[in-house]
């Protein structure tokens, strides 16, 4: 089956990524405590949970309405069962882009997300 398929781009993925900028204003904010069921084997935070984080402290009109068509994400610190984190977001209108941040209580980033969304 693999026979078939064509070579790979040796180009396909880029080698460096542009940074994620922190949020430079926040549009939305809110204190979310890592539950139990959102950890991982190694007991963190499962990455997939920050995107839920950041997606749920967005407007429910926006989540209905609109779609993610880009996203990056760039994890720096782990969190564990009971941290406190605060995830904050930039919302650009024009361009339809949030920009999200998660930091602990001492204000260390976890997390940076942008996501480019698309509205129905």
């Amino acid at each position: 089956v693999f026979d078939t398929l064509p070579p790979a781009d040796r180009h396909s993925l880029r080698s460096s990524f542009p940074k994620i900028l922190p949020p430079a204003k926040c549009d939305f904010q809110d204190k979310i405590t890592a539950k139990y069921s959102e950890l991982d084997l190694n007991h963190h935070v499962n990455n997939a949970i920050y995107l839920a984080w950041a997606e749920d402290i967005l407007p429910s009109d926006i989540l209905n309405n609109s779609y993610i068509t880009e996203l990056e994400i760039n994890y720096k610190k782990q969190v564990k069962l009971g941290d406190v984190v605060t995830v904050s977001a930039d919302f650009d209108k024009e361009n339809f882009i949030f920009t999200e941040q998660i930091t602990t209580e001492q204000n260390e980033v976890v997390c940076l997300i942008k996501q480019t969304r698309t509205k129905y």
